[in-house]
């Protein structure tokens, strides 16, 4: 396979910038691929400009394709096995789509298999999340309403997710292309839990041009009191485990249109005693 899409290298993305001086560098290395992705990065942003986007250099690099540094740790090995078989759109604002290429099931194993080693995580993988049944109705004791109050937050388009993600059938509606983000339904099947809740902490972090922003902050007051009262830690723990347990949540539901509807509504009074 060509590598000339992707930037891959050995090191991890994110963390605080480190000031290094001239004399500090003694050697530069290549990156290894992202071709296209260099190529691309200035047409895709004069482009944007043209159409009005506001969005920061930095963000544009999330309109081309994205670096696979540690994929291993961000994704299923099911979900990616089966994306390499059969690719389909993930990003809205991206400018092009992974080709889909003639691998056999083996060939893509053993794809799964080298990003895993990678990563340094273990493999084969079991996909199976395991069943947080128990401790999801041990919280909804102690916060009734709790995935409810998630999806408050997750449907928000003042300050929270539904500011550029899709949802289900559900749209921001209204933003620019290079604005909208990966759909929400898909995250369960497609990312390891532990990698939901690091991003959800601190999105800026694990990929700096992100344009997410800290929605849980560590410090200070944490932010919508009005749909969710709570920390900013037991806000971002029920949005990890609504979207971790997406599927079994709209089991009962038509649809995210006509559950954000329902939650437009007053909430259900809360016994003494219980938030």
């Amino acid at each position: 396979m060509k590598r000339i899409v992707h930037i891959i290298n050995d090191l991890g993305v994110g963390g605080a910038e480190v000031m290094i001086s001239k004399p500090q560098i003694t050697a530069r290395r290549p990156a290894l691929g992202g071709d296209f992705a260099r190529l691309l990065y200035p047409i895709v942003l004069a482009e944007a400009r043209a159409t009005g986007s506001s969005a920061s250099e930095l963000e544009a690099w999330g309109w081309v394709p994205p670096p696979l540094v540690k994929e291993g740790l961000l994704v299923q090995p099911a979900w990616l096995h089966g994306y390499l078989l059969d690719p389909s759109s993930m990003r809205p604002a991206a400018v092009l789509r992974m080709p889909k290429y003639t691998l056999s099931s083996d060939e893509a194993g053993k794809l799964v298999d080298y990003f895993a080693a990678t990563a340094g995580v273990e493999f084969p993988y079991s996909a199976t999340v395991g069943d947080r049944t128990a401790a999801l109705e041990a919280e909804e004791k102690k916060h009734r309403h709790r995935l409810d109050d998630a999806m408050r937050l997750v449907t928000d388009r003042k300050t929270y997710c539904a500011k550029c993600h899709l949802i289900g059938d559900f749209s921001p509606g209204g933003q620019i292309k290079t604005i909208l983000a990966p759909n929400l339904d898909r995250v369960a099947r497609r990312l390891r839990p532990e990698y939901v809740r690091r991003w959800l902490a601190n999105p800026k972090v694990v990929l700096p041009y992100t344009g997410m922003p800290v929605n849980f902050p560590p410090t200070g007051h944490p932010l919508g009191q009005d749909l969710f009262k709570g920390s900013s830690v037991e806000q971002l723990e029920a949005v990890s485990d609504l979207l971790l347990n997406y599927d079994r949540y709209m089991s009962s539901r038509r649809s995210v249109l006509e559950t954000v509807e329902g939650l437009k509504g007053p909430k259900p009074a809360a016994k003494a005693g219980v938030k």
